[in-house]
């Protein structure tokens, strides 16, 4: 019975405790390799974050320098545009007026022209001083004053009196118009060129920042493992010291109830045959299980239990020692 208590138990517990420590080892040296792992790859990371952080900054510069041409750009498209609509409108209204005075002065003489236009500019002048309101005499005349307005008007505009000059003024502002329509348009596509790059630098950022943050999580878990295998470890030192204690607990009880056994099995004869047969019984001791030991101590305390029952050990005590005096006293 004993016997069957002690040892498997023994046996079982030395069993688990070496196929968990060797189980705790692999799992610690896999951990230890895919840990070594993290720093660098966590470095080449962050160094790419850092080297995608300042390239989208300068997009970032270049974009903004770009919106803000592009917007000083069309403002000053818009601006020459309407320039140019008011260029534009005042020739019409110049040819118009022109195409009709050359219609009204195709049926009058040559030599009558130069008067008319002559006296209907003074006409205009007297009646504008005299009364401040347009001539209303003749088509001819309103056809004049209103010539001689526009003209007046795109001569303080332009600086330029020429006809050929204005024309030649108005094709350069028109090549102008279409340089600058040329420039905005390839304003735009370089916008939104810079866009697409900004929008791709900032997918590529966010995707390798949520690859950082699942290695940062690995890393923590990793940590959390570690933590766990230190305090496994510790753990294992503790009932490693408490198995030491233990076997030397039981060393110790082993030698004390061989002990025992031994004083028992000399009890009970004092003969030369009892003598051997204990020394051939503790020849063997060593084979036999303490349990079995114990079990046999204890079959030896009941029978010495038994064979001292009605025995005096205080008459006996004062027999020998009567004993003992009398022989002394013989030998004297």
């Amino acid at each position: 019975m004993w016997q069957g208590f002690f040892e498997p138990s023994l046996s079982s517990f030395t069993l688990y405790n070496c196929f968990f420590w060797k189980k705790t080892g692999q799992n610690h040296v896999s951990i230890t390799q895919e840990r070594s792992t993290y720093g660098p790859t966590l470095e080449s990371m962050e160094a790419e974050i850092r080297r995608c952080s300042v390239k989208l900054k300068q997009l970032k510069e270049v974009c903004i320098d770009a919106v803000r041409q592009r917007d000083e750009t069309l403002g000053e498209l818009r601006r020459l545009e309407e320039l140019l609509y008011a260029y534009q409108k005042r020739r019409e209204l110049e040819l118009l007026n022109m195409r009709r005075m050359l219609d009204s002065y195709k049926e009058q003489p040559t030599p009558m022209k130069a008067l008319v236009i002559e006296d209907a500019i003074d006409k205009s002048e007297e009646n504008e001083q005299l009364t401040g309101d347009d001539p209303t005499v003749t088509d001819e005349q309103g056809l004049m004053a209103s010539l001689e307005d526009v003209y007046k008007e795109l001569k303080s505009v332009t600086g330029v009196s020429n006809h050929n000059d204005m024309e030649k003024m108005f094709v350069q502002l028109e090549n102008s118009t279409t340089s600058l329509r040329q420039l905005s348009q390839e304003a735009e596509v370089k916008q939104k060129s810079l866009q697409d790059q900004n929008d791709q630098l900032k997918a590529a950022y966010l995707e390798l920042k949520s690859i950082g943050d699942f290695k940062l999580s690995k890393i923590s878990a990793h940590e959390r493992k570690q933590g766990h295998m230190d305090a496994l470890i510790e753990k294992k030192n503790s009932m490693q010291a408490e198995l030491n204690r233990l076997r030397q607990q039981l060393t110790y009880a082993r030698l004390a109830i061989e002990h025992i056994y031994v004083k028992l099995q000399m009890t009970p004869s004092t003969t030369k045959s009892a003598k051997k047969q204990a020394a051939v019984i503790l020849k063997h001791l060593t084979e036999i299980n303490l349990p079995d030991i114990m079990l046999q101590c204890m079959e030896y305390q009941d029978q010495l239990d038994n064979d001292l029952d009605g025995y005096d050990l205080v008459s006996e005590i004062s027999n020998m020692n009567l004993e003992k005096s009398m022989r002394l006293i013989s030998t004297e």
